[in-house]
């Protein structure tokens, strides 16, 4: 009986590794921004509320995006910008990590023009992607924001 339930499992972690079951990752986006805004006290930011906005700001492709949340800060000399995006799959999640590479490099390299301070932050800023979730975090406080945004994907 025992050998038997051996051989079971070990033929559905086959079944699982051979068609690339992994876990699936859920978030809530508007939830996980709320959480990051209180707590780092981002009160002023301006929220990015539609698809339509977002392809406008950073040409992401609206039928990539399952799901997103976004805002930036304007007025102050240190621009504050995350944007969170719910890929509909994979390769759409390629697609809007790619726009949102585009853009920061535009960013890095306008910002090494006219503000080498501003650049030095940038360079510690990225793009990142967690499955069909892909990131841009541009912020004086990024590597403790990146913290908090990974802390609801463990």
């Amino acid at each position: 009986m025992k050998k038997l339930l051996v051989i079971a499992i070990s033929i559905l972690l086959l079944v699982c590794i051979l068609t690339g079951c992994t876990p699936t990752l859920t978030a809530d986006l508007p939830t996980i921004l709320e959480d990051i805004n209180s707590t780092y006290g981002f009160d002023s930011m301006t929220e990015i509320g539609s698809t339509g906005e977002l392809s406008q700001y950073y040409l992401i492709d609206i039928s990539d995006v399952k799901s997103f949340a976004a805002e930036f800060s304007t007025g102050s000399t240190i621009t504050t910008e995350i944007v969170l995006v719910e890929a509909v799959n994979d390769a759409s999640a390629q697609n809007i990590y790619s726009a949102l590479q585009n853009y920061y490099e535009t960013r890095v390299d306008m910002a090494q023009s006219y503000d080498p301070e501003y650049a030095k932050l940038l360079g510690l800023c990225d793009v990142t992607q967690n499955g069909v979730y892909v990131s841009l975090i541009i912020s004086d406080k990024v590597l403790e924001i990146t913290e908090t945004y990974n802390s609801f994907f463990e």
